[in-house]
């Protein structure tokens, strides 16, 4: 999988981003792309709530130069796969308490709420999480960040993750979350100062219901400008 994505703040309480996914499961190659936008309001000085909405647009289609010229493909089911691009929207709500942050997002309302309509029985529906920081050491050199989240499946049954984050003096960070159904995922990366990120993970893929594809994932963040005034807020 090929993701590429990026933010941007405008504003005191307002941001915006744009991702890409490509995928390839066998010889469908699925692409989505999303285009969200967040409002942050302040409610005191440690509490604030931050709504965001997405666009989805996905398309799937047949890697033609995977298939065998002998084999016949059913009509019906290429012109399903090489069909015109779905759209669909997102939904999230984040609630942050000083170090305490619950949240939880809504995926592909329109596609989930067409109860006739049979997907996937692994197509996500919500998914929400509760996170909370721990500062260690007078200069904050270690942050502890345990998080528990709550997966919500059209058909499969619930998933529940628990892990954590650690990040040591602002230059490195480690990650490891478990998953209910025996899956498994690791991270390890660096922090370059105010340039960006490099992150490496791995996923195990023992059970359904986990987008992972057992396969190590390096991940890179750059920041092209620093916005001190609006990160202070």
């Amino acid at each position: 999988m090929t993701v590429l994505s990026g933010e941007i703040n405008f504003g005191k309480n307002s941001a915006g981003g744009a991702q890409i996914y490509s995928d390839q499961s066998g010889i469908v190659i699925r692409t989505t792309g999303l285009l969200n936008y967040a409002y942050k309001v302040k409610l005191t000085d440690k509490k604030q709530l931050s709504l965001g909405i997405g666009l989805s647009i996905s398309s799937e289609r047949l890697n033609l130069s995977m298939l065998n010229s002998n084999i016949t493909m059913d009509p019906l089911i290429a012109a399903n796969i090489n069909g015109k691009p779905s759209y669909d929207g997102n939904f999230g709500i984040l609630y942050t308490n000083g170090n305490l942050s619950m949240g939880t997002t809504f995926f592909r309302i329109g596609e989930n709420l067409e109860k006739q309509k049979l997907g996937q029985a692994d197509l996500i529906v919500m998914k929400g999480g509760i996170f909370y920081h721990f500062n260690k050491n007078v200069a904050e050199k270690a942050q502890f960040k345990p998080l528990v989240m709550l997966s919500l499946f059209r058909d499969a049954p619930l998933v529940f993750d628990i892990g954590s984050q650690l990040i040591i003096n602002k230059f490195s960070n480690a990650m490891f979350v478990y998953q209910s159904t025996g899956n498994l995922r690791f991270g390890a990366g660096l922090i370059i100062g105010k340039i960006g990120e490099i992150n490496l993970f791995y996923n195990t893929n023992v059970g359904k219901a986990n987008t992972y594809l057992q396969q190590f994932e390096m991940g890179l963040n750059f920041r092209f400008k620093r916005d001190t005034q609006n990160q202070s807020q």
